[in-house]
């Protein structure tokens, strides 16, 4: 699976196989968060694999009691420490913390989906609670929760905004340039999905 592929069939999955995940596989998807782009290079964030019933059960009910969250064979839990951001940035830490953990997670979700492993973003949670749960340090934080597993059930194609709804060319609102081009761009990608499908079955 190219990463073009990966990208588009990624889903959100919530329901999962009794099928365990071995640790090389989720330390390959952790490992693609490292290459995410982070403000000054500052790797802030931090990840915790948990995969004991226990705890993933007190991590679902703490996140809004979800239950489903404790049926994935693992359960991530990324961490940002803002200390050496605000050293450096200041005001703007909290703003570059987040956008340093949200490329880190998507480079890991789109990994994951291309070893054919499914998972959910989860930012819905009692941020304090978990901190204890986990003995997450004071100067640290819970930022998402990554739920791993193979999928029990086929995801449906999430509806997606066209491209010819939100692309503007050289400035806000400019729609002059053909909506052609927007609609080769997708045929493209469509065409690219189904040469790897037909590759797969050969």
């Amino acid at each position: 699976m190219d990463a073009r592929e990966a990208i588009i069939t990624r889903r959100s999955v919530r329901e999962y196989k009794d099928k365990d995940i071995g640790l090389s596989t989720i330390e390959e998807i952790i490992d693609a968060g490292r290459y995410a782009p982070s403000a000054g290079n500052i790797q802030l964030w931090r990840v915790i694999v948990v995969k004991d019933e226990r705890v993933k059960n007190k991590i679902a009910r703490l996140a809004m009691k979800q239950s489903w969250i404790s049926q994935a064979p693992a359960v991530l839990v990324v961490c940002s420490n803002k200390t050496t951001l605000k050293s450096y940035y200041g005001k703007r830490a909290d703003k570059y913390a987040m956008q340093t953990i949200s490329a880190a997670v998507q480079n890991m979700l789109i990994r994951a989906n291309s070893l054919g492993v499914g998972t959910c973003w989860v930012d819905t949670f009692e941020s304090k609670a978990l901190k204890r749960e986990l003995r997450i340090p004071e100067d640290t934080n819970p930022e998402v929760i990554i739920t791993l597993g193979y999928s029990d059930k086929k995801a449906r194609a999430s509806l997606k905004v066209d491209l010819n709804k939100i692309v503007y060319f050289e400035r806000w609102g400019n729609l002059e340039v053909e909506n052609k081009i927007l609609k080769e761009l997708s045929s493209k990608i469509k065409k690219k999905i189904n040469e790897n499908k037909k590759k797969k079955k050969n």
